[in-house]
């Protein structure tokens, strides 16, 4: 593991931002060994917003180290303090895919551990989790490109959903309010 000299201010807002992440539900399936698993989309939707909040970023490069491949996880904060830590990749075969796997796997074990990230088990307790998640960066941003230039509608829907910004959008809700985003621009464009 490298870090910087000083790491008070990145151990700060990292205790701030793990106060605010709610683990990562397992949403993909594994149909070889019948389970289900954490995907790294998962992971980042429940970090995403906690760490950008405080100043933390995450960078993962794909490398090589004493003539092995390997990935490097880098946790930094806004002040330029930094940890970062390696993982040689396990490759299973040297075809595209045996490489992308090897390398999906190590960015999610090592997003999960230097976060601080917790997988959750499938039961009837993801339910709750999953009622208390938030939509992505990329889910918003999609709502936001939508409703435009509205920005009478945006604060109607705002304020209907009692937040302040979509990213705050209860994951639970998105496709209805996104069904109805689109039943509304589809209206508008008839009536034009």
């Amino acid at each position: 593991m490298e870090k910087s000299e000083n790491l008070d201010k990145l151990f700060e807002a990292l205790s701030l931002a793990q106060g605010k992440i709610k683990g990562a539900i397992k949403d993909s399936a594994n149909p070889f060994f019948k389970s289900k698993y954490t995907s790294l989309d998962s992971c980042w939707d429940a970090i995403r917003l906690p760490l950008s909040e405080h100043g933390l970023s995450v960078v993962q490069a794909v490398g090589e180290q004493d003539g092995k491949p390997n990935l490097t996880i880098i946790l930094g904060h806004s002040s330029g303090q930094y940890i970062s830590s390696s993982m040689t990749l396990s490759i299973k075969s040297q075809d595209s895919q045996g490489i992308s796997s090897a390398i999906s796997y190590a960015r999610r074990f090592t997003l999960c551990a230097m976060v601080g990230i917790t997988q959750g088990d499938d039961d009837d307790g993801e339910k709750e989790m999953e009622s208390a998640r938030h939509i992505s960066f990329e889910q918003a941003q999609r709502l936001k490109d939508l409703i435009g230039k509205d920005t009478e509608y945006a604060q109607s829907l705002l304020n209907w959903l009692k937040i302040d910004d979509f990213t705050l959008m209860p994951l639970a809700r998105y496709e209805k309010v996104l069904e109805s985003v689109n039943r509304r621009n589809q209206s508008k464009a008839q009536g034009a």
